[in-house]
């Protein structure tokens, strides 16, 4: 499912036709976008290019806490590694806060199992990108 905010359609105009004014909706759309794929496909490389200097992981079944960006790249490969996430419908949240995030469910296969999982992710603006500062699987 592709996020997007009400407001904007994919060109990235409103519904009126105007260019987008929202202060970078449409690029944090694509952000978690293409975060929702990386999970989707396994792709921890995704994240370490992306993750702040400290990282709040909330892993179930697994470490939580505060990491540098290189530990949290390991902890989530290590996570990701024995995990498999098969649908994920990510929602986009928090309008124009400071740090806006994307929450939904995701249906994970363990070991031959399935469960279902809730999925947040919270970014910072960070220059002309965005940055992960939170990660959480419950």
């Amino acid at each position: 499912m592709k996020i997007v905010p009400r407001s904007l359609k994919q060109d990235g105009k409103d519904s009126s036709g105007k260019a987008e004014t929202d202060g970078g909706g449409a690029a944090l759309s694509r952000f978690f976008n293409d975060a929702e794929e990386a999970l989707l496909t396994g792709d921890v490389d995704f994240f370490a290019g992306h993750f702040s200097t400290n990282v709040v992981l909330n892993l179930r079944d697994s470490e939580s806490g505060s990491f540098s960006s290189n530990q949290a790249f390991y902890v989530f490969r290590n996570y990701l590694r024995n995990r498999k996430i098969v649908h994920l419908d990510l929602v986009q949240g928090g309008g124009n806060r400071s740090n806006p995030y994307a929450s939904g469910v995701a249906g994970v296969n363990i070991q031959g199992s399935r469960e279902t999982m809730n999925v947040y992710i919270e970014v910072r603006k960070t220059g002309d990108g965005w940055a992960v500062i939170q990660i959480t699987f419950s």
